[in-house]
């Protein structure tokens, strides 16, 4: 293509393109290989940054619910938090209005509002074991209520105090939306408090969302696009408990199907970790990396768009384009002025050389210069003389050469035409023959029936002459008449039996000979005709041991060429007589037919004698070849098969052998032959 492309400019335009290409390749190649490098390294180096930024806050997270688990797990060894919590509980008893309540009440507050300040907590609670809120400091609608059977049992505080009361452990619960505190996002942590080992009562701490937003919401080293979101997966939905920046109008716990979460949000929820070139929730190519946060049960991703990533690199392209292009202009003048002083001469060499093509040889080069261009003029003026002195001798070699190659046509073509003369009078013997065989196999067969015929007829009329010598006498009594009739009765019965059998001897053969020598298409019954081929062909077989087996539907009408179906089955049963068995060997011979659903008869021959070897069994349909040629072979056998098949019965014919078991011919042609003759007759 290229080649094509450059043929259609001309020299000048080639020259200069050269040179261009020459020059600015190598400079736009390294480049381009500077520009990949400095890309992979631009990309790894903010890939590290990102997923150090990521464990920063992952580590800032787990760290700080790290410290208060282990908080609520100290406070709840406090001695002062055990008496508030006795004083709490036996005035809870008397009722939240009686005075031992509000005095225990206070003396908590005091203590525990010093503790949720130094800790962020938003609210801290104690729960008796029956599960009743009995104190809070900031007196939300969770406060005297009941967590295992009140509105809260099924809150993160209500599963919270479950399962620290039934497994004695301090427990992070995970952040939900809390309708006490005015549907905010918490969690909670609780922890029991143990006496002898047995659960008294639960200390709580909430713990809003909104203290974590600090970590979330620093963007240091993020840029201008970057930030760092956190989701939890509720069942099939993955929850965002942080704002989206680059879509409007979202709030934190924003929903969305799992399936639908950006690629680094699905594998952080799956608890997975690492970071890549992605995209994110709002289809934007990012550099993010992804953390599962085992504390929370969250995912976080933290991000920023490639585009701000990628900045100096498209700075950094425009200007390698920019200089690339004054290097082609530059380039290009340089080839336009070297390609301009070569082209001038050499268009004269054109003009010259165009004058020689049209018949004038006289034309010759003029031209001073001593370079390579006048050694090159000096050259072609030579080139011309001998060019002329030889189109001289050319002239005179063509015409004696003409001469001889008239003569050598006319003789090849008289010995194709002879040569193929003969291969058709070698078929025509080959049909003869196989006629001839024929011949001599019905006289023989047909011997006996008529032997029986004439012998019947003779006694008959010795029994009929002296039945009426005895009779003219007068001597011929009862029973002599009717021995006489009984011997007339066999001798006409058996006259009658071997009539009928000569009768279809003779009606076989007709009717295949006259099939073969005239090649004629008309109806037949298939399954017939074959069975009178075979009939034809008994007197060979009846001299071996080998029998026939004949497969084919009853009453299938075939409209094709008779000639060539009994010419093909009498070669293959021949063949196989001649080649698949040794003498007196036993064997069987099959024929197969099927009807196909394309209308289409499939017929299949085959024996089980010795086979063909697999290295001449590409040769077998080839004319004139022939393993018994000097045994009565010709080697047209199967080549008249394959035309026959092929031009005459227009199908198609397969050939398969195997070493010692046998071989089988496969014939596929149509039910009803297209109207068209068949190209060679004899064939």
């Amino acid at each position: 293509m290229i080649k094509s492309l450059l043929d259609r400019h001309s020299l000048a335009v080639r020259l200069m393109l050269g040179l261009l290409l020459i020059s600015v390749i190598p400079l736009a190649g390294l480049s381009l290989l500077n520009l990949r490098n400095f890309e992979a390294a631009l990309t790894r180096t903010v890939i590290a940054e990102v997923a150090s930024i990521a464990d920063k806050k992952a580590y800032q997270i787990d760290t700080y619910l790290n410290e208060r688990r282990v908080d609520m797990r100290l406070f709840s060894h406090f001695p002062d938090i055990w008496r508030i919590f006795a004083a709490l509980q036996s005035g809870y008893a008397a009722g939240i209005d009686s005075v031992a309540y509000r005095q225990a009440a206070a003396h908590a507050e005091a203590l525990l509002a010093e503790l949720a300040a130094s800790y962020d907590y938003h609210d801290l609670l104690f729960i008796n074991p029956a599960g009743e809120v009995i104190f809070s400091l900031k007196k939300e609608a969770d406060f005297n209520t009941n967590l295992r059977v009140g509105p809260y049992r099924d809150t993160v505080l209500g599963q919270g105090f479950q399962q620290s009361m039934a497994l004695l452990s301090t427990e992070f619960s995970a952040f939900d939306v809390y309708a006490p505190s005015g549907s905010k996002t918490a969690a909670f942590i609780t922890t029991p408090l143990l006496s002898n080992g047995v659960p008294i009562g639960v200390l709580a701490a909430q713990i809003n969302l909104e203290i974590l937003q600090p970590v979330i919401e620093d963007r240091t080293g993020l840029g201008e696009t970057g930030e760092a979101i956190l989701a939890l997966q509720t069942q099939d939905r993955a929850t965002y408990t942080s704002h989206l920046r680059h879509l409007a109008n979202t709030e934190s716990l924003t929903q969305i199907p799992i399936e639908k979460a950006a690629p680094p949000m699905r594998h952080a929820l799956r608890g997975e970790r690492g970071q890549d070139l992605t995209v994110d929730y709002a289809g934007h190519d990012v550099v993010a990396a992804w953390r599962y946060l085992p504390g929370l049960h969250w995912g976080m991703v933290v991000k920023i768009d490639a585009k701000e990533v990628f900045a100096p690199l498209i700075r950094l392209r425009l200007n390698t384009a920019l200089v690339l292009g004054a290097l082609v202009l530059m380039a290009g003048a340089a080839a336009f002025f070297l390609g301009f002083s070569i082209i001038t001469p050499l268009r004269h060499f054109i003009k010259v050389i165009n004058e020689i093509a049209r018949g004038d040889l006289k034309q010759r080069l003029v031209f001073s210069r001593q370079d390579e261009l006048g050694q090159l003029a000096a050259a072609f003026n030579k080139m011309a003389d001998e060019v002329q002195n030889g189109r001289d001798m050319l002239e005179q070699t063509v015409v004696a050469r003409t001469a001889e190659l008239t003569i050598a046509k006319t003789d090849a073509e008289t010995a194709f035409n002879s040569l193929k003369q003969t291969q058709d009078n070698l078929v025509q013997s080959e049909k003869m023959a196989s006629l001839g065989g024929l011949v001599a196999g019905i006289a023989h067969e047909i011997n006996t029936p008529v032997g029986v015929i004439l012998m019947s007829s003779t006694h008959l009329e010795t029994e009929t002459d002296k039945a009426s010598r005895r009779y003219s006498q007068g001597e011929l009594s009862g029973d002599e008449l009717e021995g006489y009739f009984d011997t007339a009765r066999q001798s006409a019965r058996l006259m009658t039996i071997n009539s009928q059998r000569a009768a279809d001897l003779i009606y076989s053969f007709k009717q295949v000979a006259v099939d073969q020598t005239g090649g004629e298409r008309r109806e037949f019954d298939l399954k017939s005709y074959i069975e009178e081929i075979l009939l034809s062909l008994r007197p060979k077989l009846k001299r071996t041991a080998i029998t026939t087996m004949l497969e084919c539907p009853d009453g299938l009408i075939v409209n094709s060429y008779p000639g060539a179906l009994s010419q093909i089955l009498t070669n293959f049963i021949i063949n196989s007589l001649r080649h698949a068995y040794q003498p007196d060997q036993a064997g069987r011979l099959s024929i197969r037919v099927t009807l196909l659903p394309d209308d289409t008869i499939r017929l299949v021959y085959s024996d089980d004698g010795q086979g063909i070897p697999p290295e001449l069994q590409s040769k077998v349909f080839d004319p004139f070849f022939t393993t018994q040629r000097g045994n009565g072979g010709s080697g047209l056998g199967l080549h008249i098969v394959y035309n026959a098949v092929r031009q005459t019965l227009k199908g198609r014919l397969q050939m398969h052998s195997a070493f010692a078991q046998g071989t089988m011919f496969t014939l596929h042609f149509p039910r009803v032959c297209p109207s068209s003759m068949p190209i060679n007759s004899n064939l």
